[in-house]
């Protein structure tokens, strides 16, 4: 009986370790942006849908077809690595891009990013850059924000 009891506590133990390595390891090993975001080599159109900050909340709807343009927003995301971490709402976490990236004909995911270096992919999916977060943040807002008028514009001071 003792013996059992010892063999259960034993079993018990590994089986918790092996659970915590797996976790650690799920949630730190960084991905290449190639895994993260799905599709990136067949993008068709970006569609860029809103921007926010600490006073406004800005909506776009500017559909991105150039290629170069495409390349060059995409290419912002391959200049980091990418590791999980538990699903949060990163939209309120400071300033906030939001995008629909179409690729592969119809099928379309959306994207959304903040100055805090989350990447919130479906609301189903976040991570963290790795590295560069605020530089790719802002050459991002670059891209997109920069030089377009909003459609709507919301003050939040107001």
């Amino acid at each position: 009986m003792r013996n059992n009891r010892v063999k259960y506590y034993v079993g018990t133990f590994a089986a918790i370790v092996m659970t915590t390595l797996i976790l650690f390891w799920y949630y730190r090993i960084p991905l290449p942006a190639d895994d993260v975001l799905k599709g990136m080599d067949n993008v068709e159109k970006i569609n860029f849908g809103d921007y926010r900050d600490e006073r406004w909340d800005d909506i776009y709807n500017i559909d991105i077809e150039d290629d170069a343009k495409i390349n060059k927003i995409i290419g912002e995301f391959s200049k980091s690595q990418y590791t999980r971490v538990p699903y949060k709402s990163i939209i309120n976490d400071g300033r906030y891009l939001s995008m629909a990236i179409i690729h592969n004909g119809l099928q379309i995911y959306r994207v959304g990013i903040n100055d805090q270096g989350y990447l919130n992919i479906e609301n189903d999916a976040t991570y963290k850059f790795t590295e560069n977060n605020s530089t790719i943040f802002n050459e991002l807002k670059k891209l997109l924000v920069d030089g377009n008028e909003p459609f709507y514009e919301n003050d939040k001071g107001n």
